[in-house]
């Protein structure tokens, strides 16, 4: 195993190999895909680890986060008539499987054609959608802007749950631990039932976290606790534990 890292850090460190990597990409993800473990538990079912070339997804949080989005919709947006039921905060699931639907995206410029360059808290419908989901997205917005708000995360969590979503539909969010001092307040906030912006609009219907075990495993655990040392690039590259939030909107009088 060492051997691979340190063969992996001289292609990283090297521009033309760097290159070369990027084309070898879809077969180091064939081969992860065969040789390391293919599932792991999530609320009590195997679910499938995605090995994708893209961002080398077989090397980072993305094989949970786009495994559990997959699992997601297919649970929960199977029966959606059309792409105007589900609504996706930054472009995310194209790059890993085939969608559909809606995407509010700041900055990325796609081939996408259902994608809208809008920053989510400028964004308005006059249609409110009966799914809303956003992969390890919330945690950027106005963070790593050059004009910075970091309270600007949890309003557009608030604003998204309050307009943008229709009651007793769902929400799915992921997000990294300690990259963002504002999420990480929420999270703790809900662990230890304090009052908070999701559960004055939600009912939490899941919030769990899978932190990274080793190099190519993860597990899932139901405290903030479990994984406070696993902060962000501090034992492996990207996030070593995510959030996992599912939501159901209550219904709200005007």
């Amino acid at each position: 195993m060492r051997i691979i890292e340190k063969i992996a850090n001289v292609f990283y460190k090297n521009p033309s190999l760097r290159y070369l990597l990027l084309k070898v990409r879809p077969l180091l993800s064939k081969f992860y895909q065969l040789l390391w473990k293919k599932t792991f538990l999530y609320n009590g079912k195997n679910i499938k680890y995605i090995y994708h070339p893209y961002n080398a997804s077989y090397n980072n949080e993305r094989k949970v986060e786009i495994a559990l989005a997959k699992r997601f919709l297919e649970e929960e947006c199977c029966n959606l008539s059309n792409k105007n039921s589900l609504l996706e905060v930054w472009n995310v699931l194209s790059h890993y499987i085939s969608v559909k639907h809606l995407v509010i995206d700041k900055y990325e410029k796609d081939w996408y054609m259902y994608l809208i360059n809008k920053d989510i808290l400028e964004y308005s419908s006059y249609v409110a959608f009966d799914r809303v989901i956003s992969i390890s997205t919330i945690e950027h917005i106005w963070f790593d802007e050059w004009e910075q708000n970091w309270k600007k995360s949890i309003k557009a969590i608030k604003y998204i749950l309050d307009k943008l979503l229709v009651s007793w539909w769902k929400a799915f969010f992921t997000f990294p631990w300690w990259y963002n001092p504002e999420l990480d307040r929420l999270l703790v906030k809900i662990d230890n039932h304090e009052k908070n912006i999701v559960n004055d609009i939600c009912i939490i219907d899941s919030l769990s976290y899978i932190y990274r075990k080793d190099k190519w495993e993860w597990e899932q655990v139901f405290d903030t606790k479990d994984i406070i040392s696993y902060t962000y690039w501090k034992r492996y590259n990207c996030a070593n534990a995510i959030a996992i939030l599912e939501l159901t909107k209550k219904y709200i009088h005007d």
